[in-house]
């Protein structure tokens, strides 16, 4: 399997209270070539919104963005997350995208190769997130204060697909994820607000609401990676210092 003509790599950045260091997304980049097996032969590009250009911490941040090895810088001065998710993915030359912004990182290794045969066979699936929680940790209608919006509250395991333990899941959010391009230029009429998980997440549950958890999946094809025993895989490197994890 060729995997570079099957998936890209896209990261989005923002001038960091860290800026000019870009020690925040190198960690991130060294996450994913660390623990992706065979994704460093995937063309890396990274979009960086710049609210100043002309500032000092701005320009030495974007200087030392395109020191990085291999990866290919893409300057989206005033912009943010949401255009430039949208501009990304539009530019993306394959049929799948690993999205990640710059302060995640990876926690445990990933045969990439099953995701790609997982996708290659199961039409279906679109969405693949990888989770910053134990798939076994508790669901409840009644999520904990700050999760309202995007904890699950259904989660089953998808024992019909054979290439890759996936959980079903009614949560979308822009955690890191692997994303079917070809369906994703069909849910661009949807996002109408700054954030994408909202708009896809409140579409996706008011389906849930009318249509019945199975039916509505069966559409959308949410998952998240791994089987219930799975632990989480990605963690914050909160480069923001908000004190999140």
């Amino acid at each position: 399997m060729n995997i570079k003509d099957k998936l890209t790599v896209i990261l989005t950045t923002h001038i960091l209270p860290s800026a000019p260091s870009t020690h925040i997304i190198e960690e991130c980049i060294n996450s994913i070539k660390e623990k992706f097996e065979g994704i460093n032969e995937c063309v890396f590009k990274v979009y960086c919104d710049v609210k100043n250009p002309e500032e000092w911490a701005a320009k030495e941040y974007l200087n030392n963005l395109k020191q990085i090895e291999n990866i290919e810088v893409i300057e989206t001065p005033n912009s943010n997350l949401r255009m430039n998710y949208i501009n990304a993915m539009g530019d993306a030359n394959t049929p799948y995208v690993l999205f990640c912004e710059h302060d995640w990182a990876f926690l445990d290794h990933i045969q990439t190769s099953n995701i790609i045969s997982c996708l290659d066979e199961n039409p279906s699936v679109n969405f693949i997130r990888f989770n910053k929680r134990d798939n076994n940790k508790a669901h409840s209608d009644n999520p904990e204060p700050g999760d309202a919006d995007f904890w699950e509250t259904h989660i089953e395991e998808a024992l019909e697909i054979k290439e890759q333990p996936l959980m079903k899941t009614n949560c979308i959010a822009t955690h890191p994820h692997v994303i079917r391009i070809n369906t994703l230029k069909t849910w661009l009429p949807l996002l109408k607000t700054w954030s994408i998980e909202w708009d896809l997440h409140s579409t996706y549950n008011n389906e849930i609401k009318h249509m019945g958890f199975e039916d509505a999946h069966r559409k959308w094809g949410i998952y998240n990676y791994g089987g219930r025993q799975t632990k989480k895989i990605v963690k914050h490197i909160d480069g923001s210092n908000s004190g999140r994890t």
